[in-house]
């Protein structure tokens, strides 16, 4: 009886452990690369918090909050982030109608960046970037709120693509610099 209930501890207990979250997230102000002027600054870190709630292996800290201790974060078998998103490029245009089409097609192309570093010591442990192109048929000059929504889809998804890039890479293995394994020798 007691060697089952030892190893229905041992069974239960990875699981356990595993459902936790990793990470303890601070989010940081939103960049943008030099000349890059997108109005989307306070979008892109409302997407990024979004987009970080929605991961079970991530607990967001709450705006203001006390940041916890090295120790209270071991004791949840968590590791310090700060991150950082940052629209890197925002193109758009308007391209004439394609053959056979009576409207003009606007386009919007955005890439966007995320950056993660460890606390107290700042090393980046992860990054991973995203890019999205969206276009709609449009009548005669695009106004400023179809340009916004298009703009704000685009940075939807490249920003998915950034944090699960990011994310995703935490989970690989480091390629090359490993010990080879010893080829057996022929008898």
């Amino acid at each position: 009886m007691l060697r089952l209930i030892a190893a229905l501890v041992v069974l239960v207990l990875p699981a356990s452990v595993l459902a936790a979250p990793k990470y303890y997230v601070e989010l940081r102000d939103t960049e943008e690369s030099p000349g890059v002027k997108s109005g989307l600054v306070e979008d892109a870190k409302k997407l990024l918090h979004k987009q970080l709630e929605a991961r079970t292996d991530v607990e967001l800290a709450a705006p203001g909050a006390k940041w916890p201790s090295d120790d209270e974060l071991k004791g949840k078998g968590q590791r310090g982030l700060q991150m950082t998103v940052r629209i890197e490029k925002l193109d758009e245009q308007i391209a004439p109608p394609a053959d056979g089409k009576k409207w003009k097609t606007l386009q919007v192309s955005l890439k966007t960046s995320v950056f993660g570093s460890l606390i107290p010591s700042r090393q980046m442990i992860l990054s991973g970037d995203g890019e999205c192109t969206v276009a709609t048929e449009i009548s005669g000059g695009s106004s400023d709120a179809e340009k916004k929504q298009l703009r704000k889809e685009a940075l939807a998804d490249a920003l998915k693509q950034s944090v699960d890039k990011a994310f995703g890479k935490l989970g690989e293995k480091p390629k090359g610099g490993g010990k080879k394994k010893a080829k057996p020798r022929p008898r």
